[in-house]
């Protein structure tokens, strides 16, 4: 194998170190893919090994994933609204209310509750459960978003944990992974010192593993000092699978070239050039292209001196082939134009259906349908791998199942539809309409319980003065028999 180093000359360097942009492209060493369109160093241009999808991703391939990902704000967003979506009702906390019925009267009883989408197998577990989260509703929360984060950033997420220790979601550029006729093994590429290795809070059996190889740990399912689960979207036996990220690679290049262009473009605008133009141009007759009306030295120093350094209003007598321009070499307006980035914009928004179609505006009764779909897909591999890492990593008392909420995926206006009809038909409580909107059910009881014991003129519906009060309406009149 040739491996092609690029040296580049100290004066280039410099060049490119006066201007580079803040993603720290320009003043490093790199060679451009033709893949990515973006600029690599040389040995990562390499690490690709042409464009044979069949094999497992590089490292580099999630590298840039992430990276996009942390610096273009459309795909930020999109990702924490498709995180929001998948995990909404499984985390957080919410007051749980239960009806208790004892003789004649049936109570409320209300208590708050941690990650409500966490819910035990068994009825018999509820209160351990709800302690147990209570307990570790931070840890919780760490671990299950730090899992749907890098499902939604790499498609591959990597969990590792020791007996009595903390549950670490590892990224997939740090990891080789096999699963050849079934068969996996996890490898963890590590950049520990001796020294850092003793500080680590582990066991010692975890401690004496990582100073036998501290700069690789390799792990199967018979290692007795870690433990791992990898969740991934790649048939067995092919490795890790490969990001959706990367079908926006040479959109997110082109997109970040047109940017650090225009503020390469805005940093040249900070300077600004007042122009005196001195003298004119022959153009035509015996004496065109004659220099003898062209500004000299004469001239030159004169004018300097009456304009240099000066501030406020200044007085000039000049004559007619005397122009002053301020701001001269300014761009064009035309030199912004956001129509550039039209083709990377319309891409992107191809990527982010449904969400990038919410977020412009547009009207259409099926995007919410969409993202159901779209959240289900990434439920589902979840709905298996959750309860694993929560009893086999997080030690979780008892058997447990995740209940995802599809709510969310209601139209706000059809939702109240929905419970309006609900209520008024019979099969939606009152209970239900108050949690989906938003409200408590023990307080606005306790509310209504206290307006009840007050007057009418201060709780019925107030009606136009000028048509007088309600009149009953057409029937027997209230407390007649039907012999009356």
């Amino acid at each position: 194998m040739v491996e092609t180093r690029y040296v580049t000359p100290p004066e280039i360097k410099s060049i490119r170190s006066a201007m580079c942009s803040s993603w720290g492209l320009d003043a490093t060493p790199f060679a451009w893919d033709n893949r990515w369109g973006v600029p690599l160093s040389a040995t990562a241009a390499g690490m690709f090994g042409g464009d044979d999808t069949n094999q497992p991703p590089a490292a580099d391939i999630f590298v840039q994933a992430r990276r996009w990902w942390r610096m273009v704000a459309f795909i930020r967003k999109i990702t924490a609204l498709r995180l929001g979506f998948v995990f909404h009702g499984v985390l957080g906390q919410v007051e749980k209310t239960t009806a208790v019925t004892g003789g004649r009267k049936a109570e409320l009883q209300t208590e708050l509750e941690w990650h409500p989408g966490i819910r035990a197998v068994n009825a018999k577990d509820r209160d351990k459960l709800r302690e147990w989260k209570r307990n570790h509703a931070s840890e919780i929360q760490r671990v299950l978003l730090d899992i749907g984060r890098e499902q939604l950033i790499t498609r591959n997420v990597v969990c590792l944990w020791q007996p009595g220790g903390r549950v670490l979601v590892r990224p997939p550029e740090q990891c080789i992974y096999s699963d050849e006729f079934g068969t996996e093994t996890l490898t963890i590429k590590l950049k520990l010192t001796p020294e850092q290795i003793k500080r680590l809070k582990i066991s010692e059996a975890a401690r004496a593993e990582l100073l036998r190889s501290p700069r690789e740990l390799k792990l199967t399912h018979e290692s007795s000092v870690f433990e791992f689960s990898v969740m991934k979207e790649e048939s067995v036996g092919m490795g890790f699978g490969w990001p959706d990220l990367a079908t926006l690679f040479h959109v997110c290049s082109l997109e970040e070239s047109l940017l650090v262009g225009d503020r390469q473009l805005a940093e040249a605008c900070r300077t600004v050039y007042e122009q005196h133009a001195l003298g004119h141009e022959i153009k035509s007759g015996p004496h065109a292209g004659s220099p003898a009306h062209f500004a000299n030295v004469a001239r030159r120093e004169g004018t300097m001196k009456e304009v240099k350094e000066v501030k406020g209003k200044k007085l000039l007598i000049t004559n007619f082939d005397h122009l002053i321009e301020i701001g001269a070499g300014r761009p064009e307006p035309n030199q912004y134009d956001a129509a550039r980035y039209k083709a990377a914009t319309e891409h992107m928004a191809l990527w982010g259906v449904p969400y990038a179609q919410m977020w412009s505006g547009i009207v259409n009764p099926f995007l919410m349908s969409l993202a159901r779909q779209d959240a289900q897909r990434d439920r589902q591999p979840l709905q298996t791998f959750l309860p694993q890492i929560l009893r086999e990593g997080m030690k979780c008392p008892v058997d447990v199942w995740v209940a995802f909420d599809d709510s969310c995926f209601w139209d706000s206006r059809m939702l109240l539809d929905l419970l309006k009809t609900g209520v008024s038909g019979g099969p939606i409580s009152q209970g239900t309409f108050l949690r989906s909107t938003g409200f408590s059910q023990p307080e606005e009881l306790a509310r209504k319980q206290f307006e009840s014991t007050l007057p009418k003129e201060l709780v019925e519906p107030a009606y136009d003065a000028a048509h007088g009060p309600p009149k009953p309406g057409p029937g027997k009149p209230a407390g007649k028999n039907d012999q009356s």
